[in-house]
């Protein structure tokens, strides 16, 4: 028993560390003040009309809407599995703070509809319970097909925070995926190391609630995402991005919309662009006539893009109702270095540039 226990505790301490180290120098200098230093600054705090910090309980900022306990209080894999299995709508899997859950080999696990599964992240110092999968096979770890759920103040680890020389050289993983869901709310949640996304939101979902959360790591090259939606829409609001490949994506089919407010994109995020649409033309499932079409809707306001190493916009196409980038701060130098926008549909106006935050109307 002992043996098992150590080479558990071994595994998870391994697990942490890959999640802590640099593979790039970059990271070795990016320390926790830093960071915190980015949001205070950011034109996003500045601007910040909600009730929280940007990225939430970050370090164990308070936060406003915590949970302490539930219907079912949890520190176990065999808990959390027996609570996932017998909850009902309304009731609450609370996973206590210290717990730290090993769920490889898992997959699908499905949230019932009305069902909040939380811990306590930003509460007294709390970084909020770990769960964790070292499968790279794991697609999805949660899975919502429902409506009313709520994922709140949990860190959600994958099994891969690298880039790896191919989208497919190894099995890929995803965090949470919503599937024909509605009224979704992930928030206060730290989401990290998932290959191909750390929240992925698939057949026409909609009504779809992602704030203040601290989302990173989602490299794999060809793939990574913080948030990607396909046929699907959301909000996402006061939310910390860094060491993604996009932060947020989209396939460009029609129903693929997002409105992103008040979001800061820290300066890791350097080998591709933070904001994404793709053409619709690129996805499997697009439409006859669409080819050219990039979504629905896309907002950006308010966010703040410490990169300007690439582009932090790219829209491949032409939204069909438009892209609206307004009241955002670039570091970069001018509209051209920060934004890749399609022919049509666009509206860009009183933006902010450069580290003096030149203002273009």
């Amino acid at each position: 028993m002992a043996l098992k226990y150590f080479r558990k505790t071994l595994a998870f301490v391994f697990l942490l560390f890959a999640l802590s180290c640099d593979k790039g120098s970059d990271e070795e200098v990016y320390p926790n003040d830093y960071i915190e230093k980015a949001i205070i600054n950011s034109w996003s705090e500045e601007n910040n009309f909600t009730e929280d910090r940007i990225g939430g309980g970050f370090k164990g900022f308070p936060y406003s809407d915590i949970i302490h306990n539930g219907t079912y209080n949890v520190s176990t894999r065999g808990e959390l599995l027996n609570a996932l299995h017998i909850a009902k709508q309304g009731e609450v899997i609370y996973v206590k703070g210290r717990a730290r859950i090993d769920l490889s080999g898992l997959r699908n696990l499905r949230i019932p509809d009305g069902v909040i599964l939380a811990s306590d992240r930003g509460h007294n110092g709390s970084e909020g319970a770990v769960l964790y999968t070292q499968d790279l096979n794991t697609k999805p770890l949660f899975l919502i097909e429902g409506s009313k759920v709520r994922i709140t103040g949990l860190r959600i680890f994958g099994p891969d925070n690298q880039h790896r020389s191919s989208a497919y050289e190894l099995p890929n993983s995803r965090g949470i995926q919503c599937s024909g869901a509605s009224d979704v709310e992930i928030d206060n949640c730290e989401i990290a190391s998932w290959s191909h996304a750390g929240i992925a939101l698939f057949d026409q979902s909609f009504d779809i609630s992602i704030h203040h959360n601290y989302i990173h790591h989602c490299r794999r090259t060809g793939l990574g995402y913080g948030v990607v939606h396909d046929g699907s829409k959301s909000s996402i609001v006061a939310n910390l991005f860094d060491f993604n490949k996009h932060s947020i994506a989209g396939t460009g089919i029609p129903g693929t919309s997002y409105s992103a407010v008040l979001n800061v994109c820290l300066k890791n995020e350097t080998y591709t662009h933070s904001f994404d649409m793709h053409g619709c033309g690129e996805a499997k499932n697009c439409p006859s006539g669409k080819k050219w079409v990039a979504g629905d809707e896309i907002y950006v306001k308010y966010n703040t893009f410490y990169s300007k190493d690439f582009v932090a916009i790219n829209i491949r196409g032409n939204p069909d109702s438009g892209v609206w980038v307004n009241e955002n701060w670039f570091l970069h130098d001018s509209p051209e270095k920060a934004l890749i926008l399609g022919d049509l549909n666009k509206f860009v106006s009183n933006n902010y540039f450069g580290p003096e935050r030149r203002f273009v109307e």
